[in-house]
């Protein structure tokens, strides 16, 4: 066996941790600009990579770095759609902290950037 052989195949059940800080959060229409970094952490398990944001539960996978961080924009997407843009008194309390958490974070959105 080759020692790439073999190196692939002690890395096959390997978990892999990495952090992504985005400045920004990018969907197919809009952009979200960041007051400042957020810290996403990344896990691989075998072929899927799973990203999450705990302050906001977000939780994104993908097969690939392009996969994971388009499905986490999607979610943050849904998630200000859902929330950030409500009325606080459609909003629980957790919601509603949900949603200043949010604000919080978010400078500008940009919208129809294609």
């Amino acid at each position: 066996m080759s020692q790439i052989a073999e190196l692939k195949e002690r890395m096959e059940g390997l978990e892999i941790q990495m952090k992504w800080m985005p400045i920004a959060i990018m969907t197919k229409s809009r952009v979200f600009r960041l007051k400042h970094p957020i810290l996403v952490e990344v896990e691989k398990h075998k072929d899927t990579f799973v990203a999450e944001y705990k302050p906001l539960n977000i939780i994104a996978y993908g097969q690939n770095m392009c996969e994971f961080t388009r499905e986490f924009g999607n979610e943050f997407s849904l998630l200000w759609d859902a929330i950030a843009c409500a009325e606080d008194k459609y909003l629980t309390d957790g919601a509603k902290e949900l949603k200043r958490r949010m604000i919080d974070i978010v400078e500008a959105v940009v919208e129809n950037i294609e």
